[in-house]
């Protein structure tokens, strides 16, 4: 799969959870309520980013100095976040607490979107010059 494919499809992905995430909190903040009393929905949320994240560093491993670097880097924090919260799943427990009584999601949310955006700009070639970085 190619880098613009894939800058499209987690643009798209990216921009409408975060805009999910941004108008929805109340209901943010129940799923993660949820999440905490339930291990089994603590275990696909490590398994899957695991997936999805290894899949991206196989095919993007190295950083470039042009637009790709978002791609790369998403693949890294994916399966960063996935190993984290399978390895140290009682840390991950407790930030959970801690996202869920603060503004943390609200934050998260408007970076998914900016990150969802900035994505779907390049994969859809929308920026001045085309697919560049500059």
């Amino acid at each position: 799969m190619d880098t613009v494919t894939v800058a499209k499809i987690f643009g798209l992905f990216f921009t409408l959870i975060g805009l999910g995430v941004v108008t929805n909190q109340h209901f943010i903040r129940t799923v993660i309520e949820d999440m905490i009393h339930h291990p089994g929905i603590q275990l696909m949320a490590s398994i899957l980013p695991i997936l999805v994240g290894s899949t991206l560093v196989v095919h993007h491993p190295t950083f470039n100095y042009d637009w790709t670097f978002l791609v790369t880097l998403l693949g890294y924090m994916v399966l960063f976040a996935g190993v984290f919260r399978l390895l140290f799943n009682s840390t991950w427990v407790h930030m959970m607490h801690r996202v869920k009584d603060g503004n943390f999601s609200l934050y998260g949310g408007l970076f998914a979107l900016c990150y969802g955006i900035a994505l779907l700009a390049f994969g859809f070639g929308l920026t001045p010059g085309g697919a560049t970085w500059v």
